[in-house]
């Protein structure tokens, strides 16, 4: 048997086509012909990307997305995460109801419950925590985009400033460097670019389809070099031109023994 990793993967993808799709050729053409089917342009919401998608629906259900071909940001590709969206949404044990404890913690005893049972109990819970112990002993956290604006609001307004998400440990690191280095935001270009050196974002194993489609042509050009810093050998470090495994946490090192070889040996442009 092949248990290589890409036939594993093939596998994988077909299976969960096959899951999603739940239907024959025959029953999508009589639908076709009845016409049942449509496409509905949307977002994706499977993970902070958020790109821009298109859903097949059939009879009212969904069976297949692809991305929106009117965004250049990726035209008709998804993840495997996206392409799977509607997995979730049809799967037989997704929660669609709210569930209370009627056990001990980790007895797995559950009832379910009405929403306004279980925001009645959620309410009642951090009121008598903030009493007990203040409103600062509580986090709050969820997933960039609409949700997080709704949870900062909530936060505020209960009294804690511990608000994590995304953005907290990703976005904004790089957001406050180019703020103070440069006075504003920029974005990778890779079309004008000549020599790439990436420190372990692993865009070919990721989910930024936008920013995975650009790398994957700059690596394909002869004119250019694509270097990649990872301790693993990873997808994107399989494709590059050259593959540094630095040791794990050493990234910060290299960076600051690069730069002191650009000052030292004047390596730099210096009218810029």
């Amino acid at each position: 048997m092949d248990k290589s990793r890409r036939n594993f993967l093939k596998g994988s993808v077909a299976v969960g086509t096959l899951a999603s799709l739940n239907l024959n050729a025959n029953q999508i053409a009589a639908n076709m012909a009845n016409g049942g089917e449509k496409f509905v342009y949307s977002i994706c919401e499977m993970c902070s990307s958020r790109c821009a998608i298109t859903a097949k629906i059939v009879d009212k259900k969904g069976v297949f997305i692809s991305g929106n071909p009117n965004f250049n940001s990726n035209k008709t590709s998804v993840c495997a995460r996206g392409g799977s969206g509607f997995n979730q949404v049809y799967d037989e044990q997704r929660l669609i109801k709210p569930l209370i404890r009627t056990g001990k913690r980790g007895e797995g005893k559950w009832r379910e419950a009405s929403w306004d049972e279980a925001l009645e109990l959620v309410a009642e819970n951090l009121n008598e925590i903030k009493e007990k112990y203040g409103a600062q002993s509580v986090i709050f956290t969820s997933k960039a985009g609409e949700s997080h604006s709704q949870m900062t609001n909530f936060a505020c307004a209960y009294g804690s400033q511990n608000i994590f998400s995304h953005w907290s440990c990703c976005p904004i690191t790089y957001n406050t460097v180019l703020s103070h280095t440069f006075g504003g935001s920029m974005t990778r270009d890779f079309a004008e670019s000549k020599y790439i050196i990436n420190f372990g974002h692993n865009l070919f194993e990721g989910i930024d389809i936008s920013n995975t489609k650009k790398l994957a042509k700059f690596a394909k050009k002869e004119d250019t070099k694509l270097v990649v810093l990872e301790p693993r050998f990873s997808v994107v470090a399989a494709k590059a031109d050259e593959w540094l495994p630095i040791k794990p946490g050493t990234d910060l090192a290299f960076v600051m023994a690069l730069i002191h070889v650009w000052l030292r040996d004047g390596k730099y442009e210096k009218n810029l």
